[in-house]
Formats: C-alpha cells, sequence, structure tokens
C-alpha cells in the first residue's frame, strides 16, 4: 500500500508545474524514506525531521524558502514554525496522530485569501480514523 501512495505522489508532483508544496509523514524514518524515493525519481525534495541539527533545518528551510527545492517531506514536530508563502498544497502520506495536527499541516497553505489543496492518502485501516478527523472537524473527504 506504501508504494501505492509513493506512486501516486510522484505523479501528483509531476503535474504541479512549478508549484510548490509539503508532504507530511508521522515518522522520522518514513520522511527519509520518501524524501529518498521521490528524490530518485527526479523530484527536487528536501527533508525535515528531528533527527537535524539546527543549522542543517535552517539549510533546508533556506533553500526552499529561496526555491533551489520545489517539494519538503516532514515529520509534524519538525515542521513547526514552517512559514512559507505561496504553497499549492499539503499532501498527508500519512494521517497525524491528533486531530490538531491536521489542521497545522493544513493550515500550510492557503494563507492571506489564496487557495490550495489538502491531500489526504489513507489505507483501509485508517478509514475509522479519517472519519473521526472528518466528525471533530466538521469537513467531509472525498475520492481524489
Amino acid at each position: 500500500m506504501k508504494e501505492d501512495k509513493t506512486d501516486f505522489i510522484d505523479h501528483f508532483l509531476q503535474r504541479q508545474g512549478n508549484r510548490r508544496g509539503l508532504i507530511f509523514t508521522r515518522t522520522k524514518d518514513g520522511a527519509d524514506i520518501l524524501a529518498k524515493q521521490l528524490s530518485n525519481r527526479g523530484h527536487s525534495i528536501g527533508v525535515l525531521q528531528g533527527d537535524l541539527t539546527q543549522l542543517e533545518r535552517d539549510k533546508v528551510m533556506r533553500a526552499f524558502k529561496k526555491e533551489r527545492t520545489q517539494f519538503r517531506v516532514a515529520t509534524d514536530g519538525a515542521a513547526r514554525g514552517i512559514d512559507v508563502e505561496d504553497l499549492a498544497f499539503v499532501v498527508h502520506h500519512q494521517l497525524p496522530e491528533q486531530i490538531d495536527y491536521y489542521t497545522h499541516r493544513s493550515g500550510r497553505t492557503a494563507r492571506a485569501g489564496k487557495k490550495g489543496v489538502s491531500i489526504v492518502l489513507i489505507d483501509p485501516r485508517e478509514k475509522k480514523k479519517l472519519n473521526q478527523f472528518s466528525h471533530h472537524l466538521g469537513i467531509s473527504f472525498g475520492p481524489a
């Protein structure tokens, strides 16, 4: 199932032109693996995860803000404080552990009256959790 998600993200990124966005994972290992897989498929990817030093984190964020990298894979903890303008989309490779993390992730796009897309990729085991998010947040999720 993870391969299906990676394939979907790969195809989605290929269609983004010069639009930039964030892809969220739950774990550091997941972020590193997904970033490497997408990079190997030719995408301009940087990764933000908790094992980075502050110097490494600053370097990754500078490259993203200066548009030297187009996409960023990040964990929830490492993504705190990301403030980048003109993000077109957020992809949730995995649902976060907490509902407020979903809101925080999705809030990275569509700022200052702009529009953005938030895509959630789930496997069948996450359906119940998605329904909880939907009920709690008062939003509906539909098929892509």
